[in-house]
């Protein structure tokens, strides 16, 4: 009997149904003027049906040619004059201090002047001889006795741009005095003075030039266009309880009745 009645009173109330509406996927807009963007964008292409793909891309490149200011750089061993030592040393002598070692030469013959040597001297500098000026690709070294003077750059085998850097142009001297390498500045003499050495290393120096230079380079394009999902409204009805075929074509309880 309880059964009976309970069936009864649903028979007797109207429920609420609602079946969702149902997803399209919109037409595609316009496709967007193209903007420049970064080279790593790539085409993106959407399945039809793909309702998680709602916006196609595609990309276009341009080469143009633009200036640039190409630095260079290589290094070479040179000659850098480092703080000056006041020493006691023969008066018949002078002496000079190359990477950490004494050497002793003629008097007067002023070793020192290698600093005042330009590259617009282009000739004998008191005992310095001048050698004239060569190319080289590879920057020369300097050592104890001998000393280049940057002149310039050069791009003749360069073409419109460098592979690694330009050759350069060097002027360089020989000290003509000799050079004797000593233990200290007071060795094998009676009578001392004391006299500014001048003292220097031998060390890496860069080497920078640069120029201007035509260069092609790609600039990117992306265009886009996007679709939409809509939605139809959904489907409301009343009805008694347990209605198969509102049930079976897709309709589900609120759980409203009335």
């Amino acid at each position: 009997t309880y059964y009976c009645e309970k069936s009864s009173v649903m028979e007797s109330k109207t429920y609420e149904y609602v079946k969702e509406g149902e997803e399209h996927i919109s037409d595609w807009s316009d496709w967007s003027e193209y903007e420049e963007t970064s080279c790593d964008i790539v085409d993106r292409n959407c399945d039809k049906t793909d309702k998680n793909c709602l916006s196609e891309i595609k990309t276009m490149t341009k080469t143009k040619s633009d200036k640039k200011n190409m630095v260079y750089q290589t290094e070479r061993n040179a000659f850098t004059t480092i703080q000056k030592e006041i020493q006691q040393v023969c008066s018949n002598y002078d002496y000079v201090k190359i990477d950490g070692k004494y050497y002793r030469t003629d008097k007067d013959s002023n070793f020192k002047v290698l600093g005042l040597i330009k590259n617009t001297t282009k000739a004998d500098y008191y005992n310095w001889k001048y050698n004239g000026r060569k190319k080289y690709h590879v920057p020369p070294t300097d050592t104890t006795n001998t000393h280049y003077i940057f002149v310039s750059e050069d791009y003749s085998n360069c073409g419109s741009t460098c592979v690694d850097h330009p050759d350069y142009y060097y002027d360089s001297y020989t000290f003509t005095k000799n050079l004797y390498e000593v233990v200290n500045t007071t060795s094998d003499c009676n009578t001392y003075i004391t006299k500014v050495v001048p003292n220097y290393v031998i060390e890496k120096q860069k080497i920078t030039v640069s120029r201007e230079e035509n260069q092609s380079i790609d600039v990117c394009y992306k265009s886009e266009r996007k679709r939409n999902i809509t939605k139809d409204e959904n489907t409301i009805k009343w009805d008694n309880y347990n209605n198969k075929k509102l049930l079976k074509d897709g309709y589900n309880y609120t759980g409203n009745y009335k």
